[in-house]
C-alpha cells in the first residue's frame, strides 16, 4: 500500500472525494510520517510475532507514491483511521475524535504482547 492508497482508504471513511478533498493533500506526506512512527512499535511487535525480521530503523517516506513498508493489518485496519482522525481534526473534532479512538482501539488489537523470561532475582523456592 502506498501512501496515496492510505489517503484514498481515509477519504473514504470521511465520506469525502479526492475532488472535494484538494485542501488535506498537502499534508499527506509529514502526516504519513508521523502514523508511521506512532505505529513503529506496533509493526515491530508484529514482526517479532510473525518470525520476520525487524526494521532496522523508523521509516519514513518522501513522496505519495511510495510503499509503506508496514504489515497488511496495520495499513488496512489501523493506520486509515489515524490518517482520517488528523486530516478532519480541524473541521470536524467528533469526527477526529471517533477516527482517533478507533485508530488507538486498532493499534491496540494488533499489537502481540512482548514475552519475555523474567529472572528470579530473589533466588527461594518459587513459593
Amino acid at each position: 500500500m502506498t501512501a496515496d492508497d492510505l489517503y484514498g482508504a481515509a477519504l473514504a471513511l470521511m465520506a469525502e472525494s479526492r475532488d472535494r478533498a484538494k485542501g488535506y493533500r498537502d499534508k499527506l506526506v509529514p502526516l504519513v510520517n508521523l502514523l508511521l512512527a506512532g505505529a513503529y512499535p506496533a509493526e515491530q511487535a508484529l514482526r517479532r510475532a510473525r518470525g520476520h525480521p525487524p526494521l532496522a530503523a523508523l521509516p519514513h517516506i518522501a513522496t505519495e507514491g511510495e510503499e509503506l513498508p508496514y504489515r497488511e493489518e496495520l495499513l488496512a485496519g489501523a493506520l486509515p483511521y489515524g490518517l482520517a482522525g488528523m486530516l478532519v481534526m480541524d473541521d470536524d473534532p467528533g469526527k477526529a475524535n471517533y477516527f482517533n479512538a478507533v485508530y488507538d482501539a486498532a493499534l491496540a488489537a494488533l499489537s502481540p504482547a512482548d514475552f519475555v523470561p523474567v529472572a528470579d532475582c530473589y533466588g527461594g523456592d518459587g513459593r
